[in-house]
């Protein structure tokens, strides 16, 4: 929709609304579209875009962290987000105030020779994974499934057997497959919802279903089936890493923490020592029925 002279895009991930305006038109891939926000209520982040990069803010403090592909800068009125180019400089830099309700986008295009402007490529230039912890959403590394109207989460390390144990469960027990490498979690009003999220690895499911959040599961390899209810620092332990968050920031690591401790004291914990195998999936329910995380 046209505000003045800017188009607005409204995308929502765990809830949370991200309303984007853009100086140009930005084309939005057929896989975000299910995560489109069609309502028109207040969104909980403003991002402007700007493609006038000499006259966006810089920074100038010293840089405090790094990922793959972004450098983070912590001053006194706000935090930047400046996404590494290779030799040629930034590509992109976000400038946002410490609650994440604002965020200013300006992209360096002359050096990249940026063509087409997409929506995904705009959501890879902000702070995401700051974003969403803020928001208190858990961003796992785990494959989803529905069961009834349960989701139940995998998660462990890659190439343990995540997708695997997924695609058994949508073999023989007819489960939906709602993600297949990350998945978003978040209490709202009391309770454990779980929702999809459109970067999701190399075999992308990208769906904006939401649930209930039965449990978790952590896979680990085995040659025969067995699984326990986890508690406590192993489970912790266990999960810790799966998360998806700045692990640069030592600030972003305890609220993680927090985070994660209030999940394991409302949702069971599961460690399912596995084998690709139908047995794996009758040693899961089997345990699940027992515990009421399903009929």
């Amino acid at each position: 929709m046209n505000i003045g002279e800017k188009m607005e895009y409204r995308i929502k991930f765990g809830e949370v609304v991200l309303a984007i305006q853009s100086e140009r038109e930005i084309k939005v891939e057929p896989e975000l579209l299910p995560f489109m926000d069609k309502e028109q209520g207040t969104p909980d982040v403003d991002v402007s875009v700007s493609w006038d990069w000499e006259k966006a803010r810089k920074p100038l403090a010293a840089m405090m962290g790094q990922d793959l592909i972004q450098n983070y800068y912590i001053e006194d009125e706000g935090a930047f987000c400046m996404t590494r180019g290779g030799p040629k400089g930034y590509v992109a830099g976000t400038w946002y105030t410490k609650d994440f309700r604002k965020m200013e986008c300006a992209i360096n295009e002359k050096p990249f020779l940026i063509k087409e402007k997409t929506l995904g490529q705009i959501l890879r230039f902000l702070p995401i994974r700051g974003l969403l912890q803020h928001f208190q959403v858990l961003f796992f590394h785990a494959s989803q499934i529905m069961v009834g109207e349960k989701g139940i989460l995998f998660s462990a390390p890659s190439g343990t057997g995540k997708t695997t144990q997924a695609n058994l469960w949508k073999q023989y027990e007819g489960a939906t497959l709602v993600c297949n490498d990350r998945t978003l979690i978040r209490c709202m009003d009391g309770r454990w919802k779980t929702f999809g999220y459109p970067i999701d690895g190399s075999a992308p499911v990208r769906s904006s279903t939401v649930n209930e959040l039965g449990c978790v599961v952590y896979l680990s390899q085995a040659k025969e089936n067995d699984v326990e209810r986890m508690h406590g620092a192993g489970a912790i332990a266990a999960l810790m890493p799966q998360l998806v968050i700045d692990i640069w920031s030592s600030q972003s690591r305890e609220r993680a923490m927090e985070l994660l401790i209030g999940l394991l004291q409302d949702i069971p914990i599961y460690h399912l020592h596995c084998t690709p195998t139908k047995e794996s999936v009758d040693c899961l329910k089997e345990m699940l029925r027992k515990d009421g995380v399903l009929e």
